[in-house]
């Protein structure tokens, strides 16, 4: 279904817990089991508005390298044209352009 609907969603992000995913439940019983869910639930209000920043620039900074990398494939294929004209034209210029390869 997945590739059928393309909803944008990864198949790592529908895959199995990886290990931070592990420490941070990890984390959750030693705090709940620490200061009971009532004590939790302070920490959370009390410091949670710090990790919500954070998580929003995690998210905005995953977009941008995600950006990024879509637009290196333009800048790789422009790259491998200047060097192939700057560098190698005259190997180019030998080449056998019918997509056989030479023994």
């Amino acid at each position: 279904m997945y590739k059928r609907y393309n909803d944008g969603v990864s198949e790592q992000e529908l895959g199995p817990p990886n290990y931070t995913d592990i420490l941070s439940l990890a984390r959750l019983l030693k705090l709940a089991i620490q200061d009971g869910f009532k004590g939790w639930g302070k920490m959370v209000f009390r410091d949670g508005w710090k990790y919500f920043i954070l998580a929003a620039f995690d998210v905005e900074g995953n977009f941008l390298v995600v950006k990024v990398v879509g637009q290196l494939g333009m800048w790789g294929t422009l790259i491998n044209g200047i060097q192939a004209a700057g560098l190698e034209h005259g190997a180019m210029k030998l080449a056998s352009w019918n997509r056989m390869t030479s023994a």
